[in-house]
């Protein structure tokens, strides 16, 4: 109960964000992705498609997000406060709530708090990280008679470089034990590196590719799968 309380309380402070932002004046960016996977272990190779806005205040940054794949549907919030704010560095806290519902077979709930920073300017470089308690609740359908529900606790992490060039091209890439819209548990890290593109006039492109392992920290270690996604924004 409690948790599906969170969930709504989610919804609608980013509907009052949303249907508010005209009023406060505020930037927003919209990007509209689509990726691919090659699935090596239990991963399917999948196609997707997800849509991610994001509401930025003077101190603070709102993002929520939707993906859907075959057979999954998942839903994405998140809230970010910045304690100190400036050019050459930063640093925050956020709270992040994800649900994921497996069509037919159950679904997953992961709640985050974190505490997020940066350093350095994108002239340069810039390096960014996010360091976050991680609690997962699962329900599994066909033992849900007599177990309810599984939950998990642990930790996360994401690391992430960056550089700006012309101020239109930026390269950046990294290593995050999650993504947007996968939190699995810890030891299936995911690297990544992509090239964003951004028009003056407020239109961006961007392409990326991520590579997940599984139990890397073992002796066991593998690829689980190879994504790659391209998208398209606006900011405005």
């Amino acid at each position: 109960m409690i948790m599906k309380r969170c969930r709504i309380l989610f919804i609608l402070c980013y509907l009052f964000v949303f249907l508010s932002t005209p009023v406060f004046g505020v930037s927003q960016f919209l990007e509209l992705s689509v990726g691919t996977n090659g699935g090596t272990g239990f991963a399917k190779p999948f196609f997707s498609l997800s849509i991610a806005h994001s509401v930025f205040f003077d101190n603070a940054d709102i993002l929520g997000g939707f993906h859907y794949t075959l057979g999954q549907v998942d839903l994405t919030g998140q809230i970010r406060v910045w304690l100190v704010k400036k050019e050459a560095a930063a640093l925050g806290f956020g709270i992040l709530q994800h649900s994921g519902w497996f069509l037919g077979d159950g679904r997953e709930h992961d709640f985050f708090g974190s505490v997020h920073g940066s350093f350095g300017s994108l002239a340069r470089f810039n390096f960014s990280f996010e360091a976050s308690y991680m609690y997962k609740y699962s329900v599994i359908k066909s033992i849900r008679s007599y177990v309810p529900f599984l939950s998990d606790k642990g930790a996360a992490f994401s690391l992430k470089l960056q550089k700006e060039f012309d101020s239109r091209l930026l390269l950046y890439g990294g290593v995050s034990s999650y993504e947007m819209f996968r939190y699995p548990l810890f030891l299936m890290p995911a690297y990544f590196a992509g090239l964003l593109y951004s028009h003056p006039d407020g239109l961006t492109a961007r392409s990326q590719i991520s590579v997940r392992y599984s139990d890397q920290l073992t002796l066991t270690a593998y690829v689980n799968y190879i994504s790659i996604s391209a998208g398209v924004g606006c900011k405005f």
